[in-house]
């Protein structure tokens, strides 16, 4: 008597199972791909709308400077010598132009001095202060730079200048409220910019002291008339006054003077812990050029040596 095999059940749940399975698996990892994949898009467009916001602002910025000191007669100043409280922002005025001449025989007029602190579009000198929060002023005032930035952070500004390029003990900080860049009406994503200019030509410039030929006035009037530069010492520098060479390998490296190419760059010839100079922002620069030009007419400075050996002639054409 034969008995009949029997055939095995449940086979196909099981398989139904183990597809519904790994099909679920499937998408939890498609969708957790998804998910990574926004986020990074989202991230990188965030990074590409910021970077774009800087280039945007470093373009103003280059065009506000260019615009404003791009011509020979314009001078430019920190807003503290018009009231030492004032921030570190920087100014722009026009010079006593050639224009303030008698036409007809040439001799300057009596400066009006006052108008110095008018705007040019009531007929004085003053032009502008070079921050983001000043380019949008039409009628600039020079009393403006009292609340153009801020020397401490707060919550509806950015900072453009802050530790790490100053001491912590510097109230001459710099933070910005930024200016919106509202481009596709929605707040949410809306870009900000920022931009605050330095007058490199207000800094201590770095250099290696020069080193007379000889010892003796002459040389030492060469030294003064081309190459003079600010007193190191005050900046932790010393060892620039007793060895500009820096050349001796017991003090500081082979060469260190030279290697001061940047401001951060300075701790290699500091021989002051406690100087840090490679946060004197305000105070110290490793490059700054200068042009002999000539700010009451434009192009080039003129050697008047000569001149000055008829002086008493010239003095004696003009009005007492």
């Amino acid at each position: 008597m034969m008995l009949k095999s029997k055939k095995p059940r449940g086979f196909a749940l099981i398989a139904t199972i183990l597809l519904m399975v790994l099909l679920a698996i499937l998408t939890v990892g498609t969708l957790s791909l998804s998910v990574v994949t926004l986020r990074t898009s989202t991230q990188d467009d965030a990074q590409l709308r910021a970077r774009a916001n800087s280039r945007m602002a470093l373009m103003i910025a280059i065009g506000e400077l260019q615009r404003h000191t791009g011509a020979d007669t314009r001078v430019t100043a920190p807003a503290n010598i018009v009231d030492e409280t004032y921030p570190q922002v920087l100014g722009v005025w026009r010079s006593w132009e050639g224009t303030n001449h008698d036409t007809t025989n040439g001799r300057p007029i009596v400066p009006n001095y006052a108008s110095k602190d008018q705007p040019e579009s009531s007929g004085g000198r003053f032009l502008s202060w070079l921050v983001s929060t000043a380019a949008a002023n039409e009628t600039p005032s020079i009393n403006d730079a009292q609340n153009l930035v801020q020397t401490t952070p707060s919550a509806n500004t950015i900072p453009l200048l802050a530790e790490g390029s100053l001491s912590p003990t510097d109230p001459r900080q710099i933070h910005v409220v930024p200016t919106i860049m509202d481009d596709d009406g929605d707040s949410i994503n809306d870009g900000r910019i920022a931009w605050w200019v330095s007058g490199e030509n207000q800094k201590a410039l770095l250099a290696q002291p020069y080193q007379p030929r000889n010892e003796n006035v002459s040389a030492l009037a060469e030294m003064g008339q081309s190459h003079s530069i600010a007193d190191p010492t005050v900046f932790g520098l010393s060892s620039l006054i007793t060895d500009p060479e820096l050349h001796n390998p017991s003090t500081v490296p082979a060469k260190a003077g030279r290697k001061a190419i940047s401001r951060q760059t300075m701790d290699l010839i500091n021989t002051e812990n406690t100087a840090e100079p490679h946060k004197k922002f305000h105070d110290l620069s490793s490059y700054s050029i200068g042009l002999l030009t000539n700010t009451a007419t434009g192009g080039w400075r003129k050697d008047l040596s000569i001149l000055t050996e008829r002086w008493d002639a010239i003095y004696a054409s003009y009005p007492s």
